[in-house]
């Protein structure tokens, strides 16, 4: 009997102590354990940062309307082309701006005339029209003619760089028409003439056109022949 006793004792000992340990993983979990929650989309956490600067939703959405226009306006097949050329031409000149020591500069200086149409009375080679007031031309320094030597440029800086690239006039030239290239004016901006010839030197490398339009190859040639005797 003494036996028995000691038995159920036992029993009911270990059942107590698994009971309170049971209870106490209970209670350890339920304090630990952390609701799932739903993590907000990109929008949705814009829209909270928008918010939190001070901006109303319908300020946010027309941001959206503008930046979806833009990128229209820049991937759009017919125009957007020439667009994405002047937009990197134009970071191209405010991220690497044009590096030249003294030295160079003063030889450019002594050997090329760079000047604004309002400058001068000379005419345009092709059109014949009176150079444009606000544009840059370049022409070297011992030059003497009636037409411009150049075509015009809209800041001094690209006049400059042509002016160098004229010094490399002994490499191979190319030739081709203005549907064969995605380059645009130095001027206006515009596209090249789809009919008219142009020309540049082989390792040319910029967005703009190297020369003037010309109605047949053989005045494009003609020209650059010209261009190295001078």
């Amino acid at each position: 009997m003494k036996m028995l006793r000691l038995r159920r004792q036992t029993d009911d000992l270990l059942d107590d102590t698994t009971r309170t340990l049971d209870r106490q993983v209970q209670a350890f979990l339920a304090k630990t354990r952390v609701p799932f929650r739903r993590q907000p989309g990109l929008g949705e956490r814009l829209l909270m940062q928008a918010e939190q600067l001070g901006m109303t939703t319908g300020v946010v959405l027309l941001g959206c309307v503008g930046l979806g226009a833009g990128l229209i306006y820049l991937l759009e097949p017919q125009g957007g082309p020439q667009r994405r050329a002047r937009l990197r031409e134009k970071a191209r000149a405010y991220w690497h701006p044009t590096a030249t020591s003294p030295g160079s500069q003063e030889a450019l200086r002594r050997a090329w005339r760079i000047f604004q149409g309002h400058d001068t009375q000379r005419v345009d080679a092709h059109t014949r029209k009176p150079a444009q007031a606000k544009a840059w031309y370049a022409e070297p320094a011992n030059y003497d003619s009636n037409v411009l030597y150049s075509e015009p440029f809209v800041t001094r800086e690209e006049a400059e760089a042509w002016a160098k690239a004229q010094e490399k006039l002994k490499m191979p030239w190319r030739f081709f028409q203005g549907h064969d290239t995605q380059r645009v004016d130095a001027h206006t901006r515009k596209p090249a003439q789809a009919e008219a010839w142009y020309a540049e030197p082989g390792n040319y490398d910029s967005n703009v056109l190297y020369s003037e339009p010309f109605v047949t190859r053989e005045e494009a040639e003609a020209w650059t022949k010209a261009q190295e005797k001078k």
